[in-house]
């Protein structure tokens, strides 16, 4: 079995990075008050971002690095190695196929 992202609630992050836990497997849901509550906010932050985007005003920086492979498991050893200093960027690692 692989590593679960349950286990890394003893992760440690370097204080200038401000990590906060999300519940995504809410997101898109509307069978609770706490998915809901989710999604609104998600769609509401989207609406808010669009016009700044498309404007040109707010872009993206290229402060990331695309890591090869996907999954949960490579997530996790994504934020090992980036606290190891094996990134020169953030990495941005893609959880599953579109």
């Amino acid at each position: 079995m692989g590593a679960d992202i349950k286990s890394r609630s003893d992760l440690k992050v370097p204080e200038s990075i401000q990590m906060y836990r999300a519940q995504l497997g809410q997101l898109g849901r509307s069978d609770t008050p706490l998915a809901r509550q989710i999604t609104e906010r998600i769609e509401y932050l989207v609406a808010a971002f669009q016009p700044y985007l498309e404007s040109g005003d707010l872009s993206q920086l290229e402060t990331y690095e695309l890591v090869p492979g996907q999954g949960w498991e490579k997530v996790i050893e994504s934020i090992a190695g980036f606290e190891a200093g094996k990134f020169s960027k953030k990495p941005v690692i893609k959880v599953q196929d579109e």
